[in-house]
């Protein structure tokens, strides 16, 4: 902890061919369960990476903290377009924020299709898409608020 490492301007690279083996959740209580600690890891690491990203290029911060943003505001945007909006009469608000999120999730989806033309999976990324709004970013309060408990639900 004490210890003071100097900072070094790393290299990454992406690598396409690059495989990885996980165990994927299959019931939903096991997969919210994992979004809560991805969601707490990305809590953690923004209070690490926020320290000295501000020293990075422009464009790459910007991306970064804008980002985060979104992620922190995604259930706020989502409330506002699908209850307030429509409560004050605009009703074609939620229409058109989910038609949204079906439209970048098909785009999503088609990119899958474009690099594993044999897989049928691409279909789903829309309704990902959906439940991840929907569900998934709200867990991001309860990740925060429980951001201590380290318990590793499986």
């Amino acid at each position: 902890m004490n210890e003071n490492y100097p900072t070094r301007d790393w290299k990454v690279l992406y690598c396409k061919s690059a495989k990885v083996w996980t165990i994927v959740p299959n019931t939903l209580k096991k997969l919210i369960w994992q979004n809560i600690r991805w969601k707490k890891s990305f809590i953690r690491s923004l209070f690490f990476t926020g320290t000295f990203y501000w020293r990075k290029k422009v464009i790459p911060a910007t991306r970064y903290y804008l980002g985060a943003l979104f992620v922190l505001l995604g259930p706020f945007i989502a409330l506002r377009h699908l209850i307030y909006l429509p409560l004050r009469g605009n009703i074609l608000a939620g229409f058109y924020y989910l038609g949204g999120i079906l439209i970048i999730g098909a785009l999503y989806g088609f990119m899958y299709k474009l690099d594993n033309p044999k897989s049928d999976l691409w279909m789903y990324r829309p309704l990902m898409s959906i439940f991840s709004t929907l569900v998934l970013s709200w867990l991001i309060f309860y990740s925060a608020f429980t951001i201590k408990n380290m318990v590793w639900h499986r």
